[in-house]
């Protein structure tokens, strides 16, 4: 397996770079426009493809991500500036983009590098969703990992937006008994969105419940 390397300064986005009063500035920036699609956002139930866009090319997905996997590895203060001024814009993009930055960040740090590998060196961007704790999980232990039977989980903010989901499962022995609780690291391709997000207010933020079904999680995306 190839190691991950420090990702070169050319390599990155803005965040990786800039300073914090740089990403605010970026972050200011694109207020009119996320304003102006505040509409098509609510009607969508998720962010439109272009306020994405905007936000991956300053970086603003990846604020949190440490540097050795491209990302900004910003200070906690600068995180909560960017996201306050995203939400004077549309509090939807302020939500996603928070929490999005947060379950990245989970990602890089819960588990080791095999799975930091599959999420950060792939060819598509890293963004990660999750939700903790599950309607219902029925995993087994299997040889290598674990294998999840069926699950649902609700309030997957972002996940139409995701290419990786962290969804809480319990870890249970060979027997079945429960002995911890942990989160899976699952390929968003195997994670099926429910569509069932529609509300008033944050309707944009795409929280949808999601399922799972004979998923089977290799040991390396198991964390707890």
């Amino acid at each position: 397996m190839t190691a991950i390397r420090p990702i070169e300064p050319s390599q990155t986005s803005l965040n990786s770079h800039g300073n914090g009063a740089e990403l605010l500035a970026y972050a200011r920036s694109l207020v009119p426009e996320i304003r102006a699609r505040s509409k098509e956002t609510a009607s969508l139930g998720r962010l439109p493809a272009e306020t994405i866009a905007d936000l991956e090319a300053g970086g603003l997905l990846s604020m949190t991500t440490p540097r050795r996997y491209g990302g900004g590895q910003v200070s906690v203060r600068t995180f909560l500036d960017v996201v306050a001024e995203l939400g004077r814009a549309d509090a939807s993009v302020a939500w996603v983009t928070a929490l999005t930055n947060v379950t990245t960040w989970c990602a890089a740090t819960f588990f080791g590098e095999e799975a930091a590998q599959e999420v950060f060196c792939g060819a598509r961007p890293a963004r990660v969703t999750g939700v903790l704790s599950p309607r219902k999980a029925v995993v087994r232990k299997v040889d290598g990992g674990y294998f999840i039977e069926e699950g649902l989980w609700g309030f997957n903010s972002g996940v139409y937006h995701a290419t990786w989901d962290m969804l809480g499962i319990p870890l249970v022995d060979e027997a079945g008994k429960v002995v911890d609780q942990g989160v899976a690291l699952i390929p968003i391709e195997q994670v099926k969105i429910l569509n069932d997000w529609d509300v008033i207010g944050i309707s944009g933020s795409g929280s949808s419940s999601v399922s799972v079904s004979n998923v089977f999680v290799p040991q390396a995306r198991i964390a707890s």
